[in-house]
């Protein structure tokens, strides 16, 4: 992944699974919300832009604006934990134990189906949180960027090395 001033990018893949091979760029504005994610399949024969407004309204870029997810202010993209550092950089200025309930725009992958998720974000320390959605939790370590380390075990950043 690469960070910094907006945009950003993720890639990965995951071996023997045609369709999982993706790269995308997510371009946050300075209020943190996404308004563009632009997904690449399998080295680009499968492309997609994905927008949004800020106020919770998504679509794919010249297509009908996407009921199911109105009202969420955030993309989750299911092949990487990267899209879990756009709200933990904006909820910041949580103190320790508070947490904030959050809907999302979570994009399915290979199939690109986009669904509503309903996330948990508790501040645990100034480098953890707990995620949680449905019956799923994880602990997440981060960076002092927000950049998710470790996503419970199963993600890890190539850059972190645990003592």
């Amino acid at each position: 992944m690469t960070s910094g001033p907006a945009p950003w990018t993720a890639a990965g893949w995951r071996p023997g699974r045609p369709g999982c091979a993706c790269r995308a760029r997510c371009s946050p504005r300075p209020d943190g919300l996404t308004r563009r994610v632009e997904l690449e399949l399998d080295g680009g024969a499968t492309r997609r832009v994905l927008l949004a407004d800020g106020a919770g309204r998504w679509g794919w870029e010249g297509g009908p604006e996407l009921a199911e997810v109105a009202g969420s202010l955030d993309v989750d993209l299911t092949v990487t934990p990267a899209t879990n550092t756009l709200p933990i950089r904006r909820l910041a200025a949580l103190e320790v134990g508070q947490a904030v309930d959050l809907h999302m725009a979570w994009v399915q992958f290979p199939g690109l189906e986009v669904l509503a998720s309903a996330q948990r974000y508790q501040r645990l320390a100034a480098d953890r949180w707990r995620f949680a959605t449905g019956g799923f939790q994880a602990e997440l370590l981060v960076d002092p960027d927000g950049l998710v380390l470790d996503y419970g075990g199963l993600f890890r950043s190539l850059a972190y090395r645990p003592d």
